[in-house]
């Protein structure tokens, strides 16, 4: 990967965070990221934007001077 042993052990142990790094171990171990470092790699579903919500309910998604 181009990147020094320092720097996997390191995402390994949580120091510092790497998705590419991450995800490279986790491909290695057969595993996905987010069962190896649940507390990091977990799915978060976002919430709709506001511009969204307002396109949906079709109110202004800005107030308007």
């Amino acid at each position: 990967m181009g990147v020094s042993a320092s720097v996997v052990g390191n995402v390994i142990h949580g120091r510092i965070s790497s998705f590419q790094v991450a995800c490279h171990v986790a491909n290695l171990l057969g595993m996905p990221p987010s069962e190896l470092w649940p507390q990091r790699y977990i799915f978060r579903p976002r919430g709709r934007s506001l511009r969204r919500r307002g396109e949906a309910t079709g109110e202004p998604s800005m107030p308007t001077d």
